[in-house]
């Protein structure tokens, strides 16, 4: 599927998926775990994203499961409990992005609920550059 695709057009929608949801997460107020912002470039397979010192980001990705039925990774190591991840691969809908959004109002962090959407939207709207073959 991805040699049918092109690997050009593959990167370039996996690039724009990493993207909006990097605009979701700056709209929200939160970080990324990565501290040097010329890395999110070279990891446009997933976003990891740090919650309040005072979470447990473990709590957004059972509750994504369970009550959306939408699977986000949990933070390895010595960030367990502390980020949860977003991957911009394989099966990644368009729901993932309201999903986390949806899972940390749930959970009580404060964020205003459409910021991130809304933010995705803006750019996903300005860069729309996708082949029609996609395979999604």
């Amino acid at each position: 599927m991805l040699l049918d695709e092109g690997l050009v057009n593959v990167f370039t929608l996996q690039h724009r998926i990493a993207e909006g949801i990097r605009h979701s997460i700056r709209a929200w107020r939160s970080d990324l775990c990565a501290a040097d912002p010329s890395a999110y470039s070279d990891s446009d397979t997933v976003s990891t994203i740090l919650t309040p010192a005072d979470f447990n980001a473990t709590d957004i990705v059972a509750d994504a499961e369970e009550k959306y039925g939408v699977a986000f990774g949990e933070g390895l190591g010595e960030v367990a409990g502390k980020v949860f991840r977003i991957g911009h691969l394989g099966s990644l809908t368009d729901v993932m992005d309201p999903t986390a959004e949806m899972c940390t109002v749930d959970l009580g962090i404060n964020i205003t609920m459409g910021s991130g959407v809304a933010a995705a939207q803006k750019y996903y709207s300005g860069n729309s550059s996708v082949s029609h073959n996609d395979v999604r």
